[in-house]
């Protein structure tokens, strides 16, 4: 099969053609390329590709066949989920953005309930995190996590491709798989050589600021290791462990269907939304949001009317939206001390 299929997306149709005159035969087209791009399949190929697209759980399709020599059904193909996208909020482009949030109006408050305050708070935070998300580019993995790489590595890689790819067709050519084993063996040697040329030219002009990288380098990572408790021998009965130890469950009050204000808390003010701002690190980590504190700085420096529009209600009726109780918790091994 020498078709291209990641010029597809996962939601185009693939089109399987039995043509009554060639049983042995089928025929896989994709409507997404340009013109149709068709493969032939052997019986046992076939039965080979149908197990894998149905081991990632596709949806199959029956579709009517244009005429009585064939017979057509579509498969959806599961393509590997590509890696999360992260925003790189160094490059914001704070222009529009500045603009949209100094117009951004919040609505007045609803009837006041636990859940409608809930919900009037997590839509106006939205509003105002996506106005900041749709101006942010998404990260682009950097040339520097490869430093290594060099451009004669890349024609040593397509050239063991190519032949991987001619072995693959003639799989009964011994002088072609020979061919490809030795392209295999100069392409990971060549890899190895330009990692210990790399190393050896960073040892060999470190600095003050370097050194220690290289000495971690060097030392390597240490092996990952899992705390246990008696009882927990798996993630999740570790966090159900620990959450039940430090967090235990206590019985919930009945609430109120009508939020009632809370008398004996002052009107929250901007100076203190500054302040709060203030004293939060930028480099702590964000939570499941992704937006880090230096972002909720300028927003609030833009328009301090926003934060402070969205959080007093919360202050004035003592009240914690669910969706601020949920945090991204990592479990740090200490140096030098056992798990």
């Amino acid at each position: 099969m020498s078709w291209p299929p990641r010029s597809c997306t996962s939601t185009e149709p693939w089109i399987l053609a039995a043509p009554s005159s060639t049983p042995r035969g089928f025929i896989l087209a994709s409507p997404c390329l340009r013109g149709v791009g068709r493969a032939s399949l052997t019986w046992l190929s076939l039965v080979h590709y149908l197990h894998l697209i149905f081991q990632n759980g596709p949806t199959p399709c029956l579709l009517r066949a244009p005429t009585t020599s064939q017979f057509y059904f579509a498969l959806t193909l599961p393509f590997s989920k590509p890696p999360p996208l992260t925003p790189d909020w160094t490059l914001t482009d704070w222009g529009p953005v500045d603009t949209a949030l100094k117009s951004l109006v919040i609505p007045p408050l609803p009837l006041l309930t636990s859940v409608s305050l809930g919900t009037w708070f997590d839509t106006n935070l939205n509003r105002v995190s996506a106005l900041v998300t749709l101006h942010t580019p998404i990260k682009r993995i950097t040339h520097w996590s490869k430093p290594w790489w060099s451009v004669s590595l890349s024609v040593v890689r397509r050239a063991y491709k190519s032949t991987l790819r001619s072995s693959k067709e003639y799989r009964f050519d011994v002088s072609l798989l020979a061919s490809t084993r030795a392209a295999r063996f100069s392409y990971f040697k060549a890899i190895k050589k330009a990692k210990r040329d790399h190393w050896s030219s960073f040892l060999a002009t470190a600095t003050q600021q370097t050194v220690w990288t290289a000495r971690k380098f060097a030392i390597g990572c240490p092996p990952l290791r899992f705390p246990e408790l008696p009882g927990a021998s798996t993630p999740l009965e570790l966090n159900k462990a620990l959450l039940d130890h430090f967090f235990p469950g206590a019985p919930l009050a009945p609430t109120a269907s009508i939020l009632l204000p809370f008398k004996e808390c002052s009107e929250l003010v901007a100076l203190e939304v500054e302040r709060a701002l203030a004293r939060s690190s930028p480099s702590w980590a964000p939570g499941p949001d992704t937006i880090p504190n230096l972002v909720w700085k300028k927003i609030n420096k833009t328009a301090p009317h926003l934060i402070l529009k969205l959080l007093s209600p919360l202050v004035s009726y003592d009240f914690h939206p669910p969706s601020l109780k949920k945090a991204d918790g990592i479990v740090l091994d200490e140096p030098g001390k056992p798990t």
